[in-house]
């Protein structure tokens, strides 16, 4: 009968299973390794490309913005160089918050320089890819509307800027209701236009478009008609009290009088 190895202490024990499963151990302990140096090795990369990402996105908006009426020319090219600067931000970091505003610029950058299928084509893109930021969401929808509106396609202008009104977080509601009520008077009937204008009074009247809103009402709302008062029965009407007549009638008549002499 064979003796049985009787280990007394839990470090003996342990050391047992450490040689047991030493191997298991071993690949066990690489991986966690690894793991961590992945983990390491993608945090500094996604420091590096959120870094990378800003500052180029910073040169692009200083090259955007630095625009001057005086050399219209020299404008014209900055817009260009910020174009292509937005985009190798969005085609080189598209995980960072740079690529959003950055994909949103392209849109303006190349709707400034009248590339306004290229504009369409980066509003679209940004309205796909990105579901989360509502207010930025909602910039880009009427952006691309107006684009819409420039290529003469008024339809799908209207499509861009009632997508604004669904959009929980968007900031620019009034001034799309403005934009969607100018495009429904076209329509002869001009109740659209009329339902727009209203919403935007009753729904926003801090607005600065209420006040506008206010004016295409009164303008586009036909006046009630007006009925003279029926005299209550059993009372004769009073007649009507003939008014002195205008400057003009009386220039007339006095014209007449002189004829007839």
């Amino acid at each position: 009968m064979s003796e049985e190895v009787i280990l007394h202490t839990g470090k003996e024990r342990f050391l047992f299973f450490l040689e047991e499963n030493r191997m298991a151990i071993l690949i066990g302990f690489a991986l966690v390794c690894v793991a961590v140096i992945i983990l390491v090795t993608a945090l500094w990369l996604e420091r590096q490309n959120r870094s990378q990402s800003l500052s180029l996105e910073g040169k692009a908006q200083q090259l955007y913005m630095d625009r001057s009426l005086k050399e219209p020319e020299q404008s014209k090219e900055h817009v260009k160089e910020a174009a292509k600067m937005y985009k190798k931000v969005v085609d080189q970091y598209p995980r960072t918050v740079s690529a959003q505003i950055a994909l949103y610029q392209l849109g303006n950058s190349l709707y400034e320089g009248h590339d306004y299928n290229g504009a369409i084509q980066a509003y679209t893109k940004f309205l796909t890819d990105f579901q989360s930021n509502g207010i930025l969401r909602g910039l880009v929808s009427q952006r691309l509307g107006y684009a819409y509106l420039v290529k003469g396609e008024g339809e799908q202008a209207q499509h861009a800027f009632s997508a604004v009104l669904k959009m929980s977080g968007a900031l620019n509601k009034d001034q799309t209701l403005i934009e969607l009520g100018k495009l429904a008077e076209a329509d002869p009937t001009k109740e659209k236009a009329l339902n727009y204008y209203q919403q935007l009074v009753e729904q926003f009247p801090s607005s600065p478009y209420a006040s506008e809103a206010s004016i295409r009402i009164k303008t586009l709302k036909p006046e009630e008609a007006t009925t003279p008062s029926k005299p209550s029965s059993g009372e004769p009407a009073q007649p009507s009290q003939k008014k002195s007549g205008t400057k003009e009638e009386k220039k007339g008549n006095g014209l007449l009088g002189a004829d007839k002499q």
